[in-house]
C-alpha cells in the first residue's frame, strides 16, 4: 500500500514543500522537537540528525540510511574524536 499512498498523497506533500527531489533530509545545530521528527518520518521524510560545532569545523556525527534512528545523532565521522565529560 506504500506505493499507492506515495503516489496519491506523500509525493504531493513533498512537492508542495519543495522536497520532491530530495533523497536524504538532515538537520542539526539546534534541537528539533521529537513530534516534528516523527511527523516527517510519517510522511516518508526521515530527518537524520547530525551534530557538530564550529569548533569541529562542521559535522562530527551523522545518521545514514543504513543505521538510521529517530533517537540519536548518528555515528562519528571518520577521523573524529568525541569526549563527553560531566
Amino acid at each position: 500500500m506504500y506505493g499507492l499512498a506515495n503516489a496519491i498523497v506523500l509525493s504531493k506533500i513533498k512537492q508542495a514543500i519543495g522536497f520532491q527531489h530530495c533523497r536524504f533530509f538532515f538537520y542539526g545545530a539546534a534541537p528539533l522537537k521529537q513530534t516534528s521528527v516523527d511527523y516527517f518520518a510519517s510522511i516518508d521524510m526521515p530527518l537524520m540528525n547530525m551534530y557538530g560545532l564550529s569548533e569541529t569545523t562542521g559535522s562530527a556525527t551523522i545518521n545514514n540510511p543504513s543505521s538510521f534512528s529517530l533517537e540519536h545523532c548518528g555515528e562519528m565521522l571518520s577521523g573524529t574524536h568525541i569526549n563527553i565529560t560531566e
